[in-house]
């Protein structure tokens, strides 16, 4: 084809002598360079590149006087400077831990393939992981209290405040959800080869600490784990309420009730008898078990008599509700607790209720999930859009790789 048509043509208008350029139309194809790398060679980029080269001939062979600069585009990618910064931040041994990290939550990385953070690969990877993250639950987007540094614009939770007085309010903000992963996290700085101190810094950003597990047993033979602060007020429960969206409440109910409780979920009711009661351990009583969103926690203990809420949810309920303050402030209506003040009744209550296995103490970490802040120095890494109108989250998935702005000074 070299020598055919075109050949011909641009051999003839003698479009490629310098004296004739000056007279032919004027064209101008801008191209930006390939990014380089940490040593300071294009890592393969060169597609945009190849691309303005061929519309630059074409043109040249229609006679047009092509301007064809290299590098000059503003609005292209990140200079080398800016890989050269980026290239220091991550290094392998990051990388093997991130991909350690990935494998552990069952995430689809091919063992044999390494992830170069030194490159946009890594961001690649990350990007398609993230996603595959949120897929699987295990990043949510929702509404969560944050702290807000208006002077750097940066959010913090509970795990990463490093300061305080910091404005709290609600974002909507991306979360990790480690919850089912918490205790190996636990069990990995245990393992760490470093001072004990340095482990008890470190396992400070999750909160432990001991709290008091009451096991209830059902009327379906099930038993319901629930944490307990004041086992005092049992002489007062009148009901047990199980959030859905934080429980799983398949051992209450069945697969074919649970579409018409979410119904009456979604009524102006807002609950719904779940169909089991529970056994309460102190005076031998059984209280119903509901299905609920008013409370937001997993498992809420209904104690009217101290709860002005409690009161109001067990008098539209139509419960019994047992008073327990008698008028010289001791209990009663408490069993073996009779007679004795609130402290004293909780120390009482607590000791035996240990002893008998009703209650267990156990050692438990608070945060259970991590927030992921678009605000930070690495910029915004999460490949969705988020539509207001609609409040929905669209994945870029298919649009991958898709480059960000990274937030550095150089």
């Amino acid at each position: 084809m070299g020598r055919g048509k075109w050949y011909n043509k641009w051999v003839n208008k003698r479009g490629f002598m310098i004296e004739n350029i000056k007279l032919n139309k004027k064209s101008s194809v801008y191209a930006y360079f390939p990014k380089a790398n940490q040593y300071g060679f294009q890592d393969g980029n060169v597609r945009g590149l190849i691309y303005a080269d061929a519309v630059s001939r074409y043109q040249r062979m229609n006679d047009l006087n092509v301007l064809f600069p290299v590098g000059f585009h503003s609005l292209g990618a990140t200079s080398f400077l800016q890989s050269k910064k980026k290239s220091n931040n991550l290094d392998d041994e990051i990388s093997d831990i991130f991909h350690a990290q990935m494998m552990e939550l069952g995430i689809g990385i091919n063992k044999n393939k390494l992830i170069d953070m030194r490159h946009d690969e890594f961001i690649i990877n990350l990007q398609l992981l993230f996603i595959e993250l949120y897929e699987k639950k295990y990043i949510n987007y929702k509404d969560t209290y944050v702290y807000y540094d208006e002077v750097k614009q940066k959010i913090y939770d509970d795990f990463s405040l490093k300061k305080v007085g910091l404005e709290r309010r609600r974002e909507k903000c991306f979360t990790l959800n480690i919850k089912n992963i918490l205790s190996d996290v636990i069990k990995d700085i245990d393992n760490l080869e470093i001072a004990d101190e340095y482990k008890r810094e470190l396992k400070k950003y999750f909160l432990p600490c001991d709290v008091m597990i009451l096991n209830l047993g059902l009327s379906n033979g099930e038993s319901l784990e629930m944490e307990i602060t004041n086992p005092e007020y049992l002489g007062a429960l009148s009901a047990v309420l199980i959030n859905p969206d934080l429980c799983d409440i398949s051992k209450f109910i069945s697969a074919e009730e649970k579409i018409e409780i979410e119904n009456i979920l979604a009524s102006d009711e807002g609950y719904a008898y779940s169909g089991v009661d529970a056994f309460n351990q102190l005076n031998g009583e059984m209280v119903p078990v509901f299905i609920s969103r008013i409370y937001n926690e997993k498992i809420h203990l209904c104690f009217p008599a101290i709860d002005d809420d409690d009161y109001a949810f067990c008098n539209e309920c139509e419960l019994d509700v047992h008073e327990i303050i008698g008028a010289d402030q001791t209990l009663i209506n408490s069993d073996f607790l009779d007679g004795l003040m609130l402290e004293e009744a909780h120390n009482v209550a607590l000791n035996s209720f240990i002893e008998d296995g009703i209650i267990e103490k156990r050692l438990v970490y608070k945060v259970d999930e991590i927030l992921l802040s678009s605000e930070d120095s690495f910029g915004p890494l999460f490949p969705f859009l988020y539509d207001q109108e609609t409040n929905t989250l669209n994945s870029l998935k298919d649009y991958l790789p898709y480059n960000f702005q990274l937030n550095l000074d150089l």
